[in-house]
């Protein structure tokens, strides 16, 4: 593959994992309101009595977080490639 090519495939993959991780966000805050009422039912005194709460609380994000982080890395690899010194082109035939 080219670097045009590895470029062009890794900013899809930018994009896919970018409209994922959105998509995985609202979900997890469907989840996280799901839980919230559940666990907490409007007495916020809870997360007090209870401190592991917290971070249970934070799991439904986490699928999120790391389709970001993924969508970051493949952003890295494709800017690095187009910034990259461009290719050589090959010398032209001598007649």
């Amino acid at each position: 593959m080219t670097k045009a090519q590895l470029a062009k495939k890794y900013l899809l993959q930018n994009y896919v994992f970018k409209y994922v991780a959105i998509a995985m966000g609202v979900c997890g805050f469907i989840v996280f309101i799901s839980m919230y009422q559940t666990y907490i039912g409007g007495e916020v005194i809870n997360f007090i009595k209870r401190p592991t709460l917290v971070p249970i609380m934070m799991i439904p994000f986490l699928p999120a977080m790391i389709f970001l982080l993924l969508s970051k890395k493949a952003r890295t690899k494709a800017t690095n490639l187009l910034s990259a010194e461009p290719e050589q082109k090959a010398a032209p035939a001598k007649k």
